[in-house]
């Protein structure tokens, strides 16, 4: 049986080993399906003037974000693009917050390269980008028609960010919850629709 994997995308002040620790139980339950890769965004903001994640153990540790010092991520998203093209097993993308953006971008390209469109079969997307881009990567922006599953927070200072995001999705599949901004804690029925929204796209069976 193949095994496929999917990347997953920090956000702003993140790296990979702090979104595993945001993700908890979610990690062990999508991990049933598929392998999770956790990447570190290239650039370092140690000294931003945003707070660190509260409650975890970042003294020490640098932390990072995507986009150079103009916040242009045209370079991130190229080379996530080559490496989902380079390994046919990465079948989704996974992100929270700026890991969001790039996940959009992924998708728009998706429009116009078929191995890309073919290859990804889901996204998964917690909260929205709050930080906008001072570039616009494409002038035109389509429907993005990978199946998509999005989380909202009612207490997400992201909140009307998070609805507007839905509207750049074909029909995406939403999962309200009372979050901040952070990768949510589902309730059970929650965390079956995740798990089934996945195992849908594996041809595996539903819980």
């Amino acid at each position: 049986m193949t095994t496929y994997k999917i990347l997953a995308l920090p956000g702003w002040e993140n790296d990979g080993f702090i979104l595993k620790k945001h993700m908890g139980e979610l990690h062990n339950l999508i991990s049933k399906y598929v392998e999770i890769e956790y990447l570190d965004p290239p650039y370092d903001v140690s000294k931003s003037m945003f707070p660190l994640p509260p409650l975890l153990d970042t003294q020490g540790r640098k932390v990072y974000r995507w986009g150079n010092y103009y916040l242009d991520m045209s370079d991130d998203i190229e080379k996530i693009k080559n490496r989902i093209l380079q390994n046919p097993k990465i079948i989704g993308l996974m992100g929270f917050s700026q890991g969001v953006f790039i996940i959009g971008e992924i998708g728009q390209l998706a429009h116009t390269d078929l191995q890309l469109a073919k290859q990804l079969r889901f996204l998964i997307c917690f909260s929205s980008n709050g930080i906008k881009p001072r570039k616009i990567h494409y002038d035109k922006k389509n429907l993005i028609t990978i199946p998509t599953l999005q989380t909202i927070g009612s207490k997400d200072f992201a909140y009307l960010e998070s609805i507007i995001q839905t509207t750049e999705y074909l029909n995406s599949q939403v999962i309200w919850t009372e979050a901040t901004h952070r990768v949510p804690i589902l309730n059970y029925d929650q965390k079956i629709e995740l798990a089934n929204f996945i195992s849908n796209k594996l041809d595996q069976p539903k819980l």
